[in-house]
């Protein structure tokens, strides 16, 4: 993984971004609310690009796959998938899923 970026308010980060990490902890983790937490890169991302995206809820992280399906810098819900849910990791650290 070239570039993790943590992302502590909607929009502002590099499109080249392999992993994005969603700094707050959210209410509720879903598409949604991972999309509105995210915003919009500040350029455009390539049809089918895809980032992996982490973000944590009160006793969770959820993994998300975002594939773009459009050429555009909006992350939108439907372009992000569940991939992983792992349970009782109430904080993420980039650092460990990339050293294994």
């Amino acid at each position: 993984m070239d570039d993790a970026t943590v992302v502590s308010q909607p929009g502002g980060f590099a499109a080249g971004a392999e992993l994005l990490v969603v700094s707050s902890a959210l209410a509720e983790v879903n598409a949604d609310t991972v999309a509105r937490a995210l915003g919009a890169a500040n350029e455009a991302y390539a049809v089918g690009q895809t980032v992996l995206v982490a973000a944590t809820g009160a006793e969770s992280t959820t993994l998300f796959r975002f594939t773009a399906q459009d050429d555009d810098a909006v992350i939108s819900a439907a372009e992000l998938a569940p991939i992983a849910v792992l349970v009782g990791a109430s904080s993420f650290d980039a650092c460990a899923l990339i050293a294994g």
